[in-house]
């Protein structure tokens, strides 16, 4: 390169290995210098990274762990006459009895045992005007050892345990509700319930020139739905067994 009145001046590479940059300005020389720093330390050089180094350990059982879970059942089946059975064209005062058994047919056992009932009619034998002297009433017993013989209503083999008297429909509960508990023998697994229903008819009415009371519980279909709820047993302390 040329400097005005002077000779030309070839850049010199300096001992890093740099190469100055000559240029001129109004006569004066001026050198421009390029430098490249790399960091130094105990002689690595210092490279930013984003990736880790890192170590971990795991153990397992060579052998899967068997879990196995109760089932709670309960089957439902008539004993002779039982509720598929019509109740039909009764009058105040009869009594008709009906008799299922409960299986307990799951592996774990129950407990708190149940009744619920409800009129898919909601007719006046069983709404709000149902009382103890009008409409149906439900009376439940057990026989306890033994099974209803149904053609005579005798507990065959066993002894008769009342589970509750007579008592207006509507008092046993929808199914939505608690329901009316039941002190059963036993909910074990693999035993069996013998009950009998007890359904009562109660009202008094008159009626004139063919013409029925308002309200009346005469000419009334029911269609009721009976239902068994258990719960479980109380779940056991941990074990270390």
């Amino acid at each position: 390169m040329k400097i005005r009145g002077s000779k030309s001046i070839a850049p010199k590479v300096l001992s890093n290995g740099v190469r100055p940059l000559v240029a001129t300005h109004g006569g004066s020389v001026f050198l421009q210098i390029g430098v490249l720093v790399t960091a130094v330390i105990g002689g690595v050089s210092l490279v930013s990274s984003s990736v880790f180094a890192s170590l971990d350990a795991t153990a397992i059982n060579n052998s899967p762990q068997a879990i196995n879970t109760h089932t709670l059942e309960l089957s439902l089946a008539n004993n002779g006459q039982g509720f598929t059975d019509i109740l039909n064209k009764i009058i105040p005062g009869d009594i008709v009895n009906r008799y299922v058994t409960l299986n307990q047919v799951g592996s774990a056992d129950g407990s708190a045992l149940t009744l619920r009932a409800a009129d898919g009619n909601t007719s006046d034998l069983t709404n709000s005007n149902n009382t103890s002297s009008r409409g149906l009433q439900v009376a439940v017993d057990e026989c306890v050892g033994g099974a209803w013989t149904p053609a005579t209503g005798v507990c065959t083999g066993g002894v008769e345990s009342s589970l509750f008297a007579y008592k207006p429909f509507n008092t046993i509960g929808d199914l939505a509700s608690a329901g009316t508990a039941l002190s059963v023998s036993s909910l074990t697994s693999g035993t069996s319930l013998f009950l009998r229903i007890s359904i009562k008819y109660e009202g008094t009415e008159s009626s004139t020139n063919a013409v029925l009371p308002a309200n009346t519980i005469q000419g009334q279909a029911a269609a009721v739905t009976w239902s068994f709820r258990e719960n479980q047993v109380t779940a056991a302390a941990p074990s270390n067994a």
